[in-house]
């Protein structure tokens, strides 16, 4: 694999729109473990899209909207309530 980091993240869809290359992107149905207690989650909160702008791709600048998700902490003993999911890389 090219970006073994990027293994959890989905593109759905890339276009032009005026000078720039856009990318949509979806994090994949995974467990996630809370930064808190180390306790897995799939049960989603909310989904929100993170915009991110990166060097430029052939003269062109680049924006990734990444959608991701926000998920409930669900360990006993854990203060967390809801935690949002972290992409490496």
């Amino acid at each position: 694999m090219v970006f073994p980091h990027l293994d959890a993240v989905l593109v759905e869809r890339v276009w032009v729109e005026g000078t720039a290359i856009c990318i949509s992107a979806r994090t994949r149905e995974s467990m996630v473990a809370c930064p808190d207690c180390g306790r897995g989650s799939v049960l989603v909160h909310s989904r929100y899209t993170r915009t991110l702008a990166d060097d430029a791709v052939g003269g062109r600048p680049l924006l990734i909207g990444l959608s991701v998700r926000r998920l409930f902490s669900d360990g006993p003993s854990c203060g967390r309530r809801t935690f949002a999911e972290q992409v490496d890389g």
